[in-house]
């Protein structure tokens, strides 16, 4: 069973956030007009290897849905995450 982690909305820095075990993941992210741009990804050391970092590309990819947004990733992981999951190329601006 997948681990389901809340998504936090920090507007102030832009950006998404999971908050885990008193740390904090986040995907950078500024908006240009209808497009979302996924500037920087981040998962703490102690975190890493959980999936955490693919699950907030999920969460995001949602909020991205939710608010009728299309994304450009600028972060290496966030892209390779975006190729490797067809159902999320539909998210992706022309």
């Amino acid at each position: 069973m997948e681990t389901v982690y809340q998504l936090f909305h920090n507007e102030l820095n832009r950006r998404y956030e999971f908050h885990i075990e008193n740390h904090t993941a986040y995907i950078d992210y500024r908006i240009k007009g209808d497009i979302m741009h996924l500037l920087f990804a981040k998962v703490p050391y102690e975190l890493e290897g959980m999936g955490i970092g693919r699950a907030l590309v999920f969460a995001v990819m949602e909020e991205v849905e939710r608010l009728g947004y299309k994304v450009v990733p600028h972060c290496g992981f966030i892209a390779v995450v975006i190729k490797r999951n067809p159902e999320l190329h539909k998210y992706l601006a022309e």
